[in-house]
């Protein structure tokens, strides 16, 4: 037994001893350039480590493990953010490999960040050892800098693209939500036939009032270096929605046409109320697309369950500096947030004497109940950690005094003076048509507006 014991461990040294010889010979010559090996070699090393062989230092070990990690700058290092990019997912998750806080997706040296495609990958270098058309999945493996390897070829991380666009999906769920009033629905990407969805947002939908009643997804502090110039999309009905022509219903035609009929007069005689400049209704993203960082992220946000009518000028005013002063906020304090954004109430549309005001909607159903709400408000909750949060509130009415704002649309002790970093946070008594903003307590809030998961009546800190 002595003797077979000694034979075999000779000859597991003797394999040892001639890797490390072959991979100096390599090391040798590729020179400077830090060499990963391959995985039939790792999983050899690993095998015999495991039977309680000592193992010979090997030099890649050392450079793989002080190596600097490759960085990716996800403004400048992606492609063009109009090409079909893959998903960029952490190995065997459904989670996307999100950048550091200084914006760059950082891949340690020697490390595989896996890559997903619905099609064909593109055949980027046209040789034998290039990417298979069946292939839907691939795990390049950092070098240096942005420089990947796959399959015994170098690429840019920059090359790595999809023959076609990775193809979202909204899927309902079987969860219920607002109080069970209302479905959850899941927005993201179906990576395997296993169950594997890689998920941007969810949502909490009424399907029989057409009203969204939040999104909620992550903001981290590295959201701010968002992929710019992603093309804009038109809104997806995402394969709902089957009984509404939501691109009508959202028209400035239809607007006219209901304000009208609510107010029994002709669409001619609207014009203090609707203009085609900023007084007409947007699709109103809940999710902002610069809340998500890649293109794919980005694109899901074009579904008609992720927007309300929204007053353009609101939407482009005081609204749009929330969203870009929330996501500044994560950035600088280096912490990443829980994030809703929701709507609350109907707004109501006033005659041209002020003497008339009526909820408005742009649909009804046939027994003439509304549909698609004009929300009276827009909320976006902030919560980190377990219970420190904010949330802060806009004014969707560019046609309400400021008595009225005060009376009807706040709907909570306003707060924001208590909290330095909203400073920024400033009303125009002559022009409030851009909105008008003010901010409470998670807690105090979710008391008025109860379609929110009733956990955040946990969140009792102000978020300082």
């Amino acid at each position: 037994t002595t003797t077979t014991t000694t034979s075999t461990t000779k000859h597991l040294l003797h394999r040892i001893l001639n890797i490390y010889i072959l991979f100096n010979i390599f090391y040798g010559v590729a020179g400077r350039e830090a060499v990963t090996p391959s995985d039939d070699v790792e999983s050899l090393l690993k095998c015999e480590t495991e039977a309680g062989v000592v193992v010979m230092p090997m030099v890649y070990t050392t450079a793989r493990n002080n190596a600097p990690p490759c960085l990716i700058d996800t403004q400048r290092d992606l492609p063009k953010p109009n090409l079909p990019q893959p998903l960029y997912l952490r190995p065997n998750s459904s989670e996307y490999w999100l950048p550091n806080d200084e914006g760059y997706l950082e891949v340690p040296h020697g490390s595989s960040i896996e890559l997903v495609c619905t099609g064909a990958f593109a055949n980027v270098t046209g040789t034998s050892t290039g990417i298979s058309q069946r292939t839907r999945i691939i795990r390049p493996r950092c070098i240096q800098g942005t420089t990947f390897s796959l399959n015994g070829d170098k690429y840019e991380f920059q090359q790595f693209l999809c023959t076609k666009s990775v193809k979202y999906t909204v899927e309902r769920t079987a969860q219920t939500c607002a109080n069970h009033t209302a479905q959850l629905y899941r927005v993201g990407y179906n990576v395997t036939t296993k169950g594997r969805f890689v998920e941007t947002m969810h949502i909490c939908h009424d399907d029989d009032e057409l009203r969204t009643h939040y999104v909620r997804y992550t903001l981290v502090p590295g959201s701010v270096y968002f992929q710019p110039n992603v093309k804009r999309l038109s809104f997806s009905k995402a394969q709902h929605f089957s009984a509404y022509n939501m691109h009508q219903l959202y028209s400035q035609k239809n607007q006219r046409l209901k304000a009208a009929q609510l107010l029994n007069t002709e669409p001619e005689a609207l014009a203090y109320a609707l203009d085609a400049k900023s007084l007409y209704l947007s699709r109103g993203h809940l999710a902002a697309k610069a809340d998500m960082i890649y293109a794919t992220q980005q694109r899901t946000t074009y579904t008609f369950f992720n927007a309300a009518p929204q007053w353009q000028s609101f939407n482009g005013g005081q609204w749009a500096t929330v969203e870009n002063k929330v996501r500044a906020f994560v950035a600088k304090i280096k912490r990443s947030a829980s994030c809703f954004t929701g709507t609350v109430g109907t707004m109501h549309l006033k005659s041209a004497d002020a003497n008339v005001r009526l909820p408005f909607y742009l649909a009804a159903d046939a027994n003439n109940n509304g549909l698609l709400p004009v929300p009276a408000l827009y909320y976006r909750i902030i919560v980190m950690g377990d219970s420190a949060g904010i949330v802060l509130l806009g004014v969707n009415d560019p046609h309400a005094t400021v008595s009225e704002i005060l009376t009807e649309y706040v709907i909570c002790q306003d707060v924001r003076e208590q909290v330095p970093w909203l400073s920024w946070m400033r009303n125009v008594a002559g022009n409030l048509k851009p909105g008008y903003l003010y901010a409470c307590r998670v807690d105090e809030f979710i008391k008025v507006v109860p379609a929110l998961p009733v956990e955040l009546g946990n969140v009792t800190e102000l978020l300082l």
